[in-house]
């Protein structure tokens, strides 16, 4: 058995583990518990799969077929498109590009002084839960919110700026332009 190939279970696991990952990698800075996740989840997957397929070319030896190898590779393939995808930060772009219109419409409600209904929403698809002022607080220029991602922190979210002004209130927030008028915000106490 552990010769073989993986099978459904285990690419199953691999297809659950890329969706956590692309999950805790769609928001401006990646949630350290994310971090800790995908690292953990993807080096014993990487360990199981190494193994199995080290015994597998030990039993066969010489046996091994370029079709019995093809059998072998779903698991790397998602493993490395995975990667790709991190690193051009796709995650964040699909879910942010899917939002921004939703997101723009509660910024500049927030923005305009309405006080939004205390608390969560989804706003796209992003869940927006309480913050400082019912779950976002204007800021000269424009405004800025959490995102409340379960089971995670809530320390980060957006800023929208049409003016450009970052604001200078606290200097421990780290910020990164998004696009236009749009900015990653984590807070003070984002680990």
């Amino acid at each position: 058995m552990i010769d073989r190939p993986p099978g459904w279970r285990f690419l199953t696991t691999v297809s659950v583990v890329a969706l956590i990952s692309f999950y805790g990698a769609s928001v401006s800075k990646w949630y350290s518990e994310a971090i800790m996740f995908m690292f953990l989840a993807w080096s014993v997957l990487i360990l199981i799969w190494l193994t199995r397929l080290g015994t597998a070319g030990w039993q066969a030896r010489h046996v091994l077929t370029t079709a019995r190898l093809r059998r072998w590779l779903p698991a790397p393939l998602i493993f490395f498109a995975v990667v790709a995808a991190l690193a051009m930060d796709g995650p964040l772009w699909v879910r942010f590009s899917l939002s921004q219109p939703s997101l723009e419409r509660y910024a500049k409600e927030i923005a305009a002084g309405v006080d939004p209904s205390p608390g969560c929403r989804w706003v796209g698809l992003y869940r927006i839960c309480g913050d400082y002022t019912s779950g976002g607080e204007a800021i000269p220029g424009g405004s800025r919110f959490l995102v409340s991602d379960w089971p995670l922190m809530a320390s980060r979210g957006f800023v929208w700026l049409p003016s450009g002004q970052l604001p200078t209130d606290n200097m421990d927030d780290q910020y990164r332009h998004l696009t236009g008028p749009w900015y990653g915000w984590k807070g003070w106490d984002g680990v």
